[in-house]
């Protein structure tokens, strides 16, 4: 078969030309050829319910489009890829050719900024649509647009499985979290996100050690410090203020650890990330396979795109942090500090986020608010609310008000 021929058999269906023909080099094709990909796309647009293309309606469209010389060159064509059928193999290389050489070209456009002097951080950017042909090379295009077990998925759901939170008002609200999802604590300085987080990643890991066996927890700050974090996390896991803790050995306290995070001590893991940016993140979690990676924070995660605006910078991070996660299947956690106008309340908008308003929360799945007052009398307050909840449970409002209270030395939170 023609090589012209078998492009035309293959992109004929719907599914595979809209997946494939951007990646198409048509400079390397006949002209006859060229004009009916871009007939193919015109027929796919007018025609919005065909998964194949109409070799009789392109025919028609060939004779009254092109003159008489080209014409006859062209409708060989039609014929030839009406009467063809690309074989399993066959189809598997012309896919993984167009694939490759999209990749090629956008590797090209690449370098060819990064040459010219564009802000471009080059290595993570050719990672990105490396990652991303790399996925789709291992999956079959039709794989791609194929409808889902949907009765497997509402199973999934009715069974809420899934990462539970501690507190009780979110595990009401809150469906079990799977990856890939998105979720981010929203607070304002000095409230106790790193507190909320430790005592989460400790109700977790049991849980994490079940559904993810041999995938670990990882917690990226460039918030804070490590060695300032681990207390806090020993705090949360054993219910033990610092002094508490003290007293015991130090075998007695790795053991007491162990036993709380499900039996492996070693399934958390920090890391300082201060000054890195998206691509040494994800160069990360592509080595280390985690099922929870918790990035506090994100905004100070350094932006890959040459934008200076400090709200372009946060919306480029969270987007490129929500491909990460579907590109590596699992569970995003992230912070962002609370604008002025969300402090000193219970219950913030969804809205008062520090340098984003609105562009932050389209790449979220659930975004916990967590306020407080600032009357020394209410310091061990907070309000927890989810203005933007997709995990909601059926039967229950995505949004809610819950009072709880926060113990500091223990990284604990109890519902009111």
């Amino acid at each position: 078969m023609a090589v012209d021929t078998l492009l035309l058999a293959v992109l004929a269906n719907r599914s595979k030309y809209k997946a494939l023909a951007s990646a198409v080099p048509k400079e390397t094709l006949g002209a006859q050829t060229g004009w009916l990909l871009d007939a193919y796309g015109k027929f796919f647009e007018q025609n919005k319910k065909k998964e194949r293309v109409d070799f009789d309606v392109l025919a028609t469209m060939v004779r009254l489009k092109l003159d008489e010389t080209a014409a006859g060159p062209a409708l060989a064509l039609v014929e030839a890829a009406r009467n063809s059928r690309a074989s399993e193999e066959q189809e598997k290389l012309v896919i993984s050719e167009l694939y490759e050489r999209r990749l090629s070209g956008l590797a090209a456009s690449l370098v060819n900024r990064y040459e010219d002097g564009d802000d471009v951080d080059i290595s993570y950017e050719l990672y990105r649509v490396s990652m991303e042909t790399r996925k789709l090379l291992g999956t079959a295009t039709d794989a791609l647009f194929k409808e889902p077990d949907i009765h497997e998925i509402l199973a999934e759901q009715a069974s809420d499985v899934g990462l539970k939170f501690p507190l009780l008002c979110l595990q009401e609200h809150v469906k079990g979290l799977m990856p890939p999802v998105n979720v981010a604590l929203c607070a304002g300085v000095d409230s106790g996100k790193t507190s909320f987080i430790a005592r989460t990643v400790a109700h977790w890991a049991p849980q994490c050690a079940k559904l993810f066996p041999g995938r670990p927890i990882l917690w990226l700050s460039n918030e804070g410090v490590v060695r300032e974090i681990w207390p806090r996390v020993y705090a949360a896991a054993l219910n033990k203020n610092s002094l508490k803790m003290a007293e015991l050995s130090r075998d007695e306290l790795y053991a007491q650890y162990e036993a709380a995070m499900g039996g492996d001590r070693s399934i958390l893991k920090l890391l300082d990330i201060h000054g890195w940016s998206m691509g040494q993140v994800a160069g990360l979690v592509e080595e280390l396979n985690p099922c929870v990676v918790i990035l506090d924070m994100v905004a100070n995660v350094r932006c890959s795109k040459p934008v200076t605006a400090r709200h372009e910078m946060m919306e480029t991070n969270l987007q490129e942090w929500r491909e990460m996660q579907a590109l590596h299947n699992f569970i995003g956690f992230s912070t962002i500090q609370l604008s002025a106008d969300g402090l000193d309340q219970l219950y913030p908008a969804m809205h008062h986020l520090k340098d984003t308003k609105i562009g932050a929360q389209g790449t979220l799945d659930v975004q916990i608010m967590m306020g407080r007052l600032d009357d020394p009398n209410q310091q061990g307050l907070r309000g927890f609310s989810t203005p933007k909840n997709k995990r909601k449970k059926v039967g229950k409002p995505g949004n809610f008000n819950a009072q709880v209270f926060f113990t500091p030395d223990t990284c604990h939170y109890e519902d009111a």
